[in-house]
């Protein structure tokens, strides 16, 4: 799992890896499955917390 800056809401968003892949035409994007079933975009740089089997393993501050 990992946790996004949500930049509308002010709040880190969380969201299952197997929903995450690559923008195939810039690597420097994600693209994800939101909880509404809506494909979001997402810069890599707002990505602060990375979770693996319910642990925080990474993050930064925003």
């Amino acid at each position: 799992m990992l946790g996004y800056y949500d930049c509308v809401a002010h709040h880190i968003v969380h969201v299952d890896l197997r929903d995450v892949s690559f923008d195939p035409e810039n690597r420097r994007m994600l693209k994800f499955v939101d909880e509404d079933g809506v494909v979001r975009s997402m810069p890599l740089h707002r990505i602060k917390e990375v979770f693996r089997s319910d642990m925080r393993i990474w993050h930064r501050e925003h």
